[in-house]
């Protein structure tokens, strides 16, 4: 039971987590009690005295099978009070309140010089009564807090703004121990990094507010208004490369897009598909691979929130078209009378990895899809393997030959690279080998809904195809 309400009646199955904040506390009045006047008898004469009435949440404590009272932000009490309380560390008592050997204290506090603020002493007062720690905030668990609340509790399509893949794409901005406070210089921390979060919304917003109103995105003002909101929550290093980011997630229409392929299904707009092709091109120019990176980030941040809702509401028929909308992502489109818009094998395993690790991040069941504890890797089910691979095995362009791997069908290199090792495990390494290129042989031939089509469009198969050496994320950096 974490921070009970009033109403609360503690017993001996609960844990009790307290949290009491003590930052400007000038008295003990919080952690010793108010001052209540009682009295009683001794050989009939009445003895009035004093005692003290504490919160309930710390009175009830001693009931709880274990209870937990975290002082936070002990250093900027004030002196009296943190002395007062130093005997409640040893004694678990806070004045005559005795709280039990089930209960437990915990102080927090800042860094100190590492960011700037006051921090908890290592006096030997502290040190003697406490175990010490230092406690931080790492980049993959604050994307996984960051996409699931945006996911569950927001209810709209901007998500985190697609911040979490510019931090994964940047990951030195995350936080760094060794970087030393400027004066007047935003040191980043995971409650900066929120506000940045606000801004990359903001920003999604205006633009998706002038392309449904039929007005022209005004680019250069809500990219400069994004890079002063940023700069002043994180700095401006940070918010440089998120604006040169924000550039091709936007100006370059990485997001929008993303947007008219996975949430408005537009795979046979001939329109959205040739300005794809056209701003992807060779992916040899730096505007050219830096667009593919932010297209693949987008179309996998889209459509993993979008598959997730579907699979939480189990709505089979929309997740199914969700997976349609994203085979043309990962292999591209067939257009009539037109060539093929066909997506190179990096594009394609960059864009299923990214895609199937923010699904296990936001969907986190076992029978479903998940991030494995030890090698924190996305693990998906069996079912869910076999329902991706029934339809992205639909789109034609699935069976070229892959180039990079001995001319074996696409879809089965790239489930054998990205799904099938997670979920079948069949091979300890994201390698492709005869055995994993059979069994996923076996399931497609052994479905009819999932047979790779046998005749290949020839103007697809005519399409030259580049044989591109896959690029880390670093190298796709503006």
């Amino acid at each position: 039971m974490f921070r009970p309400e009033d109403s609360y009646t503690p017993n001996k199955n609960d844990f009790v987590f307290n949290v009491l904040e003590l930052a400007g506390e000038v008295s003990n009045m919080s952690t010793a009690g108010l001052v209540n006047v009682q009295e009683f008898e001794v050989e009939g004469e009445k003895i009035k005295f004093i005692s003290k009435l504490p919160l309930k949440m710390i009175a009830g404590m001693k009931f709880a099978g274990f209870g937990f009272l975290l002082l936070d932000d002990f250093a900027n009490a004030a002196m009296s009070v943190q002395t007062s309380l130093l005997s409640a560390l040893l004694d678990k008592k806070l004045g005559a309140l005795d709280l039990g050997q089930s209960s437990c204290f915990g102080l927090a506090g800042n860094m100190g010089t590492a960011d700037g603020t006051k921090g908890i002493s290592d006096t030997a007062s502290i040190t003697s009564r406490v175990h010490s720690a230092y406690i931080y905030d790492t980049l993959e668990n604050f994307v996984s807090r960051t996409l699931n609340y945006y996911q569950n509790q927001v209810d709209d399509n901007l998500g985190d703004g697609h911040y979490s893949a510019f931090l994964e794409a940047y990951p030195d901005h995350f936080f760094s121990i060794e970087k030393a406070k400027r004066p007047g210089v935003p040191f980043p921390t995971s409650r900066m990094h929120e506000s940045a979060v606000g801004a990359c919304r903001h920003a999604l917003h205006l633009a998706n507010h002038y392309v449904s109103a039929g007005q022209d995105i005004p680019y250069d003002a809500i990219l400069d208004k994004l890079f002063k909101r940023t700069a002043a929550a994180v700095g401006g290093d940070l918010a440089t490369d998120l604006k040169s980011f924000y550039t091709c997630m936007l100006h370059y229409k990485a997001a929008p897009l993303a947007r008219n392929i996975i949430l408005e299904g537009k795979i046979d707009d001939a329109a959205v598909i040739n300005e794809i092709r056209e701003r992807k091109g060779n992916g040899l120019s730096a505007d050219e691979m830096n667009f593919s990176a932010r297209f693949t980030d987008a179309c996998g941040d889209y459509a993993s929130s979008a598959m997730a809702s579907a699979i939480k509401s189990g709505d089979t028929e929309l997740q199914n078209k969700i997976l349609k909308n994203f085979a043309a992502a990962v292999f591209g489109v067939m257009i009539p009378n037109e060539a093929p818009l066909v997506m190179d094998e990096a594009h394609s395993r960059d864009m299923m990895s990214h895609f199937v690790q923010r699904l296990g991040v936001l969907v986190n069941d076992r029978k479903i899809c998940f991030i494995d504890d030890v090698n924190r890797k996305a693990v998906v089910h069996h079912n869910l393997a076999n329902q991706m691979l029934s339809v992205l095995s639909k789109n034609p362009l699935s069976a070229l030959p892959d180039p990079i791997r001995q001319d074996q069908p696409r879809i089965m290199t790239l489930f054998a690279d990205v799904i099938t090792n997670s979920s079948w495990n069949k091979t300890d390494g994201f390698m492709v080998d005869d055995d994993t290129l059979g069994d996923i042989q076996e399931v497609l031939a052994g479905r009819d809904a999932t047979a790779l089509p046998q005749a290949v469009p020839q103007e697809a198969a005519n399409q030259p195809q580049e044989t591109v050496t896959p690029r880390t994320r670093s190298q796709l950096r503006p």
